[in-house]
């Protein structure tokens, strides 16, 4: 009699990534979760801050994918997405302070 294997736990975060077509696409995608981040990313000086950060959201997010990741790895990855939010919360406070003093 044939035992069945249990299969790999998958995750529904894992089974979405599969599905996309590149990591910097899926970790931008999982980024865009989180409203301050959308609202930072869509100003011009959001996007130039915030480029290197999600850069290297996305190799990280590679490496957690691959399910061979260290911890060290899954540290840097909470690192960085935890970076990006705060920076998002201060990109966004910028703009509004900048809103507020050029609409007086």
């Amino acid at each position: 009699m044939k035992q069945d294997t249990p299969q790999a736990v998958t995750t529904s975060l894992t089974n979405y990534l599969k599905l996309n077509t590149t990591v910097k696409q899926q970790s931008l995608t999982l980024l865009k979760q989180y409203q301050p981040f959308i609202d930072a990313i869509s100003t011009e000086i959001g996007q130039k801050l915030l480029a290197d950060l999600t850069d290297m959201h996305a190799k990280s997010l590679q490496k957690i994918t691959s399910l061979d990741a260290t911890d060290n790895d899954k540290i840097e990855y909470k690192v960085l997405t935890e970076l990006i939010k705060r920076w998002s919360t201060y990109i966004n406070a910028y703009e509004n302070a900048k809103k507020e003093l050029f609409n007086k």
